[in-house]
């Protein structure tokens, strides 16, 4: 009977061996040697009509009718030779076999471990045993088996093919789902043992090199592909993750150029792949224009809205993205690109409820893969409870100083809904330390997502200012105190323009001299920022009108042109222009200029990494108060670095702008600000 469990694709071929009549069959078997299934079941149907009820026919027409595609029947052809044949091991091996033609791996995982169980250590038993476990895809189980099959049966053949790809299945598992890339490596270096140039092997240990980040390890396994488009794609993904995108595009185009040219079936990929390589290099237009082309001449190919989505989205359209997604997932549910593309562009949109569910569904079809699971982390990071404490210590021209200090706690109802609640202490002293004032207020804030880039946000609290004791017989002996309140409404308008309006009010507590006043404004505001990335030109306005309690009333107007000049570091710089006028001058009270003007040239630079994040922007030009000429100039500064959930920023600056706050002085600045992240997950994460 070991023998007869050799190779489950000859079972009924070896039984035959012993069979009467077997010379009458062997036209039959022949087929499906070769695989001609059809006509195996054909030819031993007939002969089963001519010798009805023969064991070996039937297992082979068993065979035959369950590799043609009609698996129930094999199955059932089984079962009845097992009532006629109770435990026969061919039968039961066939029987167990069709479970997995059958694509039903649970049920051939009992079939086989019945088999091992009547005969431990049959090679038929492990091997079967390694391909259910496969089909199940524990990999673990089915490599486990396939080396208990290897060793009952050295070097077969059968079985070094089920270990290929139990392995290559396996590494996949290890880098895609479970970021186990070291082990992945170790794994398909045994396919490469047995031959170095597997083509599916190499292919997947370069993906496993760039799920690792080793971007140039899997940039050279690229290269010793000989499937000349694969190699050109995947350098071309190294490369743009290597920055080199340049290179990167060139790889592109020549790609296209070898799938188009040789019409190998794949040129509508290289030509996708293609337009993604502009993007990266910031040829929108040009990618936009392409996508648009290939839409119009494959109507029919849905895959080309994903591509037209990217475009959408590197335009900053998210709009126009989330539609094209979605209608791209109603004819393909499972593809990744349209689930986490969908989730980026509604993120984008402030509706993270949304993005939460198109990030789950793409985990739902591939668990544990590692850019659904990053973009889970940074809706986390974003709604999860905080929080944070600020420090500010200022300095003005007028030798006046002050204090200021913020706690504050925060989190998410939703993914739709962020409350905030705030404490601030102000301390405000002169330079001869007298007449000091102390503020503190409480504040609660709600942020509210009503539609796709529409969100409205509100704050009140209660802000009370009081003297010291120094100053006991001040008018203001007991305090004050200020109802305060900001409202504001933001639209997303079009993928160029987003537009605030709103109104609040404030204290005037810039310092000493401006608290012992107790002047309050109330100011009405309207900011609109546009910003065009084909020529990666910006333009910001912002308008107030504010009415103060003393009477008076002020207008002020800001604008602002600017270029980003480079991508990594982000570089940019421009011109600003700033109008302002009150309707009553009142120097003796606060700076209140009948006109003021100012121009200034600005650059700023951003640069992040992983943890760290600096940004520098700094200022020179003229300011027009009321005629009088004066140079201005600016500068703030600002780093942070995380540790993993503290964030740590230092922050510094300094302005000699008569109108960076109604007091009219320059002023200096240097402050700390400490996050700390309470939770890994949002309250509300285990209702998603």
């Amino acid at each position: 009977m070991r023998k007869l469990c050799t190779s489950l694709l000859t079972i009924c071929l070896s039984a035959i061996l012993y069979t009467a009549g077997a010379q009458d069959m062997h036209e039959g078997f022949a087929m499906l040697e070769k695989g001609d299934f059809k006509k195996a079941e054909a030819f031993f149907g007939k002969f089963l009509s001519q010798h009805p009820g023969n064991k070996t026919a039937t297992i082979c027409y068993g065979r035959a009718t369950g590799l043609n595609g009609n698996t129930e029947k094999a199955l059932d052809l089984f079962e009845g030779l097992l009532e006629e044949n109770p435990e026969d091991m061919e039968v039961l091996l066939n029987q167990a076999e069709a479970h997995l033609w059958n694509k039903d791996g649970k049920k051939a995982l009992a079939a086989y471990g019945h088999i091992l169980e009547k005969e431990p250590g049959a090679f038929a038993g492990y091997l079967g045993m390694a391909n259910s476990h496969s089909m199940l895809q524990d990999y673990a189980r089915a490599y486990h088996f396939i080396n208990l099959a290897l060793a009952a049966s050295p070097g077969n053949g059968q079985a070094a093919i089920s270990k290929k790809f139990i392995i290559l299945g396996f590494a996949d598992q290890l880098a895609a789902q479970k970021q186990e890339t070291d082990s992945a490596l170790v794994l398909l270096q045994e396919n490469l043992h047995a031959d170095p140039a597997d083509q599916q092997t190499l292919q997947l240990k370069a993906t496993v090199h760039l799920i690792a980040g080793e971007f140039e390890e899997a940039e050279r396994t690229y290269a010793s592909l000989e499937n000349k488009e694969a190699a050109l794609k995947g350098r071309s993904v190294a490369l743009h993750l290597l920055e080199e995108d340049a290179a990167a595009l060139d790889l592109a185009t020549e790609l296209k150029g070898s799938a188009c040219t040789e019409d190998t079936g794949s040129c509508l990929q290289a030509q996708l792949h293609y337009v993604t390589a502009l993007l990266w290099n910031n040829k929108l237009s040009e990618a936009g224009e392409y996508a648009d082309s290939l839409y119009r001449q494959y109507p029919e190919e849905d895959e080309i809205l994903v591509t037209k989505a990217q475009v959408a989205t590197y335009f900053g359209d998210f709009k126009k993205a989330n539609g094209l997604f979605e209608a791209y997932l109603e004819g393909d549910p499972a593809s990744f690109a349209g689930n986490l593309g969908n989730a980026d562009a509604l993120h984008a949109l402030g509706m993270d409820q949304q993005a939460y569910a198109y990030g789950f569904k793409t985990l739902q079809y591939y668990p544990g893969q590692k850019d659904a699971g990053a973009f889970i982390e940074k809706l986390n990071e974003v709604h999860s409870p905080k929080a944070e404490g600020w420090y500010e210590n200022g300095q003005s021209s007028d030798g006046s100083y002050n204090h200021r200090a913020r706690l504050s706690g925060q989190f998410s109802l939703n993914g739709l809904t962020h409350v905030r609640m705030h404490y601030m202490h102000n301390e405000y002293l002169s330079e001869n330390n007298r007449g000091g004032v102390n503020g503190q207020g409480v504040f609660g804030e709600v942020r509210r997502q009503f539609d796709k880039g529409i969100q409205l946000r509100a704050k009140v609290g209660y802000y009370v200012l009081q003297p010291d004791s120094s100053v006991a017989e001040d008018e203001h002996d007991s305090g004050y105190g200020h109802s305060l309140a900001d409202i504001s409404l933001h639209w997303q308008l079009s993928k160029v323009q987003n537009l605030t309006v709103g109104y609040y009010s404030e204290v005037q507590d810039f310092n000493q001299a401006l608290v012992a006043q107790d002047l309050k404004a109330h100011h009405v505001v309207v900011k609109n920022a546009m910003f065009w990335k084909i020529p990666r030109l910006g333009w910001y306005s912002e308008a107030y009108t504010s009415r103060f309690t003393d009477g008076n009333k002020r207008f002020l107007a800001f604008t602002s042109v600017y270029r980003n000049l480079t991508k990594k570091p982000l570089v940019k710089a421009g011109l600003n222009y700033l109008f302002m006028s009150f309707a009553e001058t009142k120097p003796e009270n606060y700076y209140s200029p009948k006109s003021y003007h100012q121009p200034e040239l600005f650059a700023g630079l951003t640069h992040s990494g992983d943890k760290f994040k600096l940004q520098v922007d700094a200022a020179g030009g003229l300011q027009f108060s009321d005629g009088i000429e004066q140079p201005t100039w600016r500068i703030k500064a600002s780093a942070s670095h995380t540790f993993g959930n503290l964030e740590a920023e230092l922050t510094a600056g300094h302005s000699s702008i008569s109108a960076v706050s109604v007091a009219g002085f320059s002023y200096s600045h240097i402050g700390v600000r400490l996050a700390y992240r309470l939770s890994p997950k949002p309250f509300f994460f285990d209702k998603l």
